[in-house]
């Protein structure tokens, strides 16, 4: 039987159109970790602490929720090869997938999870899994960018994550003082905005980030936030950010395990604080487009917006897609020009009249 795909342009301005007391119950990270030993590099993913540092204290529930928030997923290799049609089938729009760790694994199973979120129909992203022990931010973030954590003007790709949080070969903090590890995030999401021109978002814990970073809000107005919390609510959130964009909320969920939902109100917020934006996956508007200024003398090429427009602008979580793309001749202005895009004529006065003809005397 067929899979209907909504159009992926719909989808992406559906989800980035912009994140009682219970008894807590701790669970190990995984088998290895539950046995006394550390697990084997490279097999870390998102969320692999929350069980073990923060357990889990109910899920999120009711209609309102489901209906406002789009559910998306998050994969590594640890899932293997992933039934995408049947993420699709229960409602999940959106995924992200894990493409390296450190500066020395890459995810096996990366090509098979990456292209079958996308040929499915979802926007899909890619994350890294820090381990500050290793080597700089900078070098992570460059191998990060080269092996999938890539971006691309396409309006189906999500900015890329930093996953940081909980190590789960040693100790929690991976041995750095919080000033440290504050130096050593910025030093990643630096190098990740240079290369990629957009802001990296930021997986953590509330509670890992006030021990590991001494609950540091210096990067809430750049990069948006992804809080995992296995609750009935996200909780407070780091300092710094006034809202969460993306919430992972269960590593319990259908077929994948982990499950997480968009904030819809964070695109609305986005958008009546101007400035940098925090996930858009294209650019602000330039000056000239703002100001309705048309600069010449530039061809664009396919997919690009007129010249003097700036970067198309899209819609959806993290705007990863849904804007109109310009299109080439015959779209912009009437007919008659020439070129790749058709100009305005210029402006003409009045048609010229013939002058009246000389007065007579009298005869």
């Amino acid at each position: 039987m067929s899979v209907l795909r909504p159009s992926r342009a719909l989808l992406a301005g559906a989800l980035l159109a912009a994140l009682a007391v219970s008894t807590v119950t701790p669970a190990s990270a995984d088998g290895s970790a539950a046995a006394g030993r550390p697990p084997a590099r490279g097999s870390a993913h998102l969320g692999m602490g929350v069980l073990a540092h923060d357990g889990r204290q109910g899920d999120p529930s009711g209609p309102r929720a489901v209906a406002t928030q789009t559910e998306g997923v998050d994969v590594s290799g640890h899932q293997g090869n992933v039934d995408w049609a049947a993420l699709w089938n229960s409602g999940v729009k959106w995924a992200y997938v894990k493409a390296t760790e450190g500066t020395y694994y890459k995810n096996t199973y990366f090509t098979q999870q990456y292209n079958g979120s996308y040929n499915i129909g979802m926007i899909r992203g890619t994350y890294h899994f820090a381990t500050p022990d290793t080597t700089s931010g900078a070098a992570q973030a460059h191998y990060f960018v080269d092996n999938g954590g890539g971006w691309s003007r396409d309006g189906k790709t999500l900015p890329g994550v930093l996953d940081i949080e909980w190590n789960p070969y040693g100790d929690a903090c991976y041995g750095r003082t919080q000033s440290q590890m504050v130096a050593w995030i910025r030093d990643f999401v630096t190098t990740y905005r240079a290369r990629t021109g957009r802001d990296a978002v930021i997986y953590t814990a509330t509670s890992w980030w006030t021990q590991c970073t001494g609950n540091y809000s210096g990067f809430g107005s750049t990069n948006p936030l992804w809080i995992a919390r296995y609750a009935t609510s996200v909780g407070t959130l780091p300092a710094g950010w006034p809202y969460y964009t993306m919430w992972q909320y269960t590593s319990t969920g259908p077929i994948v395990g982990d499950h997480n939902r968009f904030n819809p109100a964070s695109a609305s917020r986005r958008r009546g604080q101007g400035g940098r934006g925090r996930c858009r996956t294209h650019g602000p508007r330039s000056a000239s487009r703002r100001r309705g200024v048309r600069r010449r003398g530039r061809t664009p090429r396919d997919g690009q917006a007129p010249p003097g427009h700036g970067p198309v602008r899209q819609a959806g979580p993290l705007r990863g897609g849904g804007g109109r793309p310009w299109r080439r001749r015959g779209s912009w202005r009437g007919r008659g020009t020439r070129g790749p895009w058709r100009r305005r004529p210029p402006a003409r006065g009045p048609p010229r009249r013939a002058p009246p003809p000389p007065a007579r005397g009298p005869a």
